[in-house]
């Protein structure tokens, strides 16, 4: 029962998290923006008189913040007297102050922002920009074929004093700038429902509708997702699951976040909404969880395809060299994210450079042998479990790894050895073969003549031509040479065997036989001697 009640908080406690793990981050850029205003006013103040308006608005920035910061904090009565009232237009005058403050704040908020860093902080306004020294331009808004300059104007404070104001002529154009940027009547509704106040700067009633878009999209997108992994025309049932896996989870969640960040958009994001998404954090942490699981699933997918082409030893090379790709994109990722919030990455870019210059000389050995893996693998030249020789060693090989390549010699001895090395060796690959030759050489002694050699050789023949394990493709009988002590007789003959046990058993009734086909042509096999002729008429 507990847990059941404690699922009922769930999706309060997802918006929780959400905000306190991923948007804390422009919070903070939002509080070192406003940190470095002082510094640029105390450097103003030197040239500029100090504001004497109570509200700020003795320039157009300060006016502009002060009107934002107003509305921000649903303050409308204070932001009303931003806007300059006099001699509107009868539309606009139907509508009171804070009510055409608020439509402004909502117009702004929902249509290209304004930068307000960009504003002159000059109680004068800025010169040259082609407009009347008592006006200066609030920003530009366009939908479709419409497009409308927003104002701000020089007109009398109190006191004798100027301040700077949205200009009548804007005001008059709230109703139908609010016409064309302003909310529909569903959102309106659901404004007026929600309690009024604001979380991080972002008023309430936002943060319901994005919460209620991320949990309406994630079980659509989920049933999506699963659909499609199931209609994939895929017969292993493995790859089949490890997909709809990946389209359930990562990538269902990235669509989620898109399409929570589309209705933040479309809803305006306001100043602490633009400073919270300018670090693209969420986005940022799902589109590596997307990237890191893309690498899994095609490590898993290609293992599969290895293993069933009988090289899972491939499998070793692959978790290192995934594990490496994962690694690049989390700092790349983090080193992005660092930009985002306003972190100079230059130095860090630099410091970098240096050190990965000293890891590169400390690494060279290592990068060595791993590029040796990967060519052994890649080109195949051997595998687990292959009889090889190289330089002067003979053996079975029993583990290729990242740096050194094991094998046991016929001593029933293990020798390692980098890659790098083994690689650079004359590398023969006994076990590829498809047969093995047989190719003694018979010395018939002098004694023999051509009668009883031509016996001979065709006893030889008529013996291997009825052996099942020997080729016919290949095989020769010929009386080769005449050497120093014998007539020599060369056999050259494929035995259809792989497996030295089961070769060196058929070579060994082969050379039986041959010595029978020898002896039934009457003839002798030649004993390596050495004849020495003396003059006996010298020894007397």
């Amino acid at each position: 029962m507990a847990r059941g009640q404690n699922l009922r908080f769930f999706p309060a406690i997802f918006l929780l998290c959400m905000i306190a793990l991923v948007y804390i981050p422009g919070v903070a850029l939002a509080q070192n923006a406003d940190e470095s205003k002082p510094e640029r006013a105390a450097q103003n103040d030197t040239d500029i008189p100090k504001a004497v308006d109570a509200l700020g608005r003795t320039t157009p920035r300060g006016a502009v913040a002060g009107f934002l910061a107003a509305a921000e904090a649903n303050d409308f009565d204070r932001a009303a007297q931003y806007l300059d009232l006099r001699n509107i237009s009868d539309e606009a005058a139907d509508l009171s102050g804070p009510e055409l403050a608020k439509r402004l704040d909502i117009v702004l908020q929902r249509s290209e922002w304004v930068d307000v860093d960009g504003l002159s902080d000059h109680p004068d306004g800025m010169a040259g920009d082609d407009l009347p020294s008592y006006r200066e331009m609030l920003t530009r808004l366009k939908r479709g074929d419409k497009e409308f300059v927003l104002l701000l104007q020089h007109v009398p404070g109190g006191e004798g004093q100027f301040v700077w104001k949205v200009s009548n002529a804007t005001v008059s154009k709230i109703p139908e700038l609010y016409s064309v940027f302003g909310y529909g009547a569903g959102i309106e509704t659901i404004a007026e429902l929600i309690p009024e106040g604001s979380l991080f700067g972002v008023k309430m009633f936002k943060w319901v509708i994005i919460l209620g878009v991320g949990l309406l999209s994630a079980p659509v997108l989920w049933g999506i997702g699963w659909a499609l992994g199931r209609k994939l025309p895929i017969k292993n049932p493995g790859v089949r699951e490890r997909i709809t896996k990946f389209l359930t989870r990562p990538l269902m969640l990235l669509f989620v976040v898109i399409f929570m960040r589309w209705t933040f958009e479309y809803l305006g994001l306001g100043v602490s909404g633009q400073k919270i998404t300018a670090s693209w954090t969420i986005i940022t942490i799902v589109a590596v969880w997307v990237l890191i699981a893309s690498i899994s699933l095609f490590r898993d997918i290609f293992s599969l395809k290895l293993a069933a082409k009988g090289r899972p030893d491939v499998v070793v090379l692959l978790k290192p060299l995934m594990t490496a790709i994962k690694t690049i994109i989390v700092i790349l990722a983090f080193m992005l994210w660092l930009d985002n919030i306003g972190v100079n990455i230059t130095t860090l870019l630099a410091g970098l450079g240096v050190g990965g210059i000293a890891i590169a000389l400390a690494l060279q050995r290592p990068v060595e042998d791993f590029l040796a893996a990967l060519g052994l693998f890649t080109q195949q030249q051997v595998k687990v479990g292959d009889f090889c020789r190289f330089g002067d060693q003979v053996g079975t090989i029993e583990e290729i790894g990242l740096r050194t390549t094991r094998l046991r010699t016929l001593a029933n001895t293990v020798v390692s050895l980098p890659n790098a090395r083994f690689a650079a060796e004359y590398i023969e690959n006994i076990s590829t073969r498809k047969k093995i030759l047989y190719n003694p050489t018979i010395r018939i002694d002098f004694e023999a003549n051509r009668k009883v050699l031509e016996a001979v050789l065709k006893n030889i023949r008529t013996m291997l031509g009825k052996n099942a394990n020997v080729a016919e493709e290949g095989l020769r009988v010929r009386y080769r040479r005449i050497s120093l002590n014998s007539h020599d007789i060369e056999i050259f003959a494929y035995i259809e065997k792989t497996e030295w046990t089961e070769y060196l058993e058929i070579t060994e009734t082969l050379n039986l036989e041959v010595l029978d086909a020898v002896e039934k042509a009457n003839a002798k096999l030649a004993v390596p001697i050495q004849m020495i002729k003396m003059d006996s008429s010298k020894l007397k």
